[in-house]
């Protein structure tokens, strides 16, 4: 069985080395649209940024798919990337 809480963090850890270097290896408690406890992203910012996340993960557990809604994106923009990534190991422990 695969370990879907690793592989997401991993699909975090590779956009936030790409796109936000000085976070690298220490990213779990950013809040990315928060000014005063992560990047102060803009929405759209951090809707492409999650997007991106999402796509590094489905690369990492390919064959298998899972759905995020958009609002899930949203709301984990406000919320810890570590929340975030227990968002996507239950998804990908709970899909079909």
């Amino acid at each position: 069985m695969l370990d879907y809480f690793r592989l997401a963090g991993e699909a975090i850890e590779e956009v936030v080395a790409k796109l936000h270097p000085q976070s690298s290896g220490n990213w779990a408690l950013i809040k990315p649209i928060s000014v005063k406890e992560g990047w102060g992203l803009q929405p759209i910012r951090w809707m492409s940024e999650g997007r991106m996340i999402q796509r590094a993960f489905h690369d990492r557990i390919k064959p298998k798919t899972i759905t995020i809604p958009n609002i899930a994106i949203q709301t984990a923009g406000s919320s810890t990337l570590d929340e975030f990534q227990l968002y996507l190991d239950y998804k990908a422990r709970h899909e079909a």
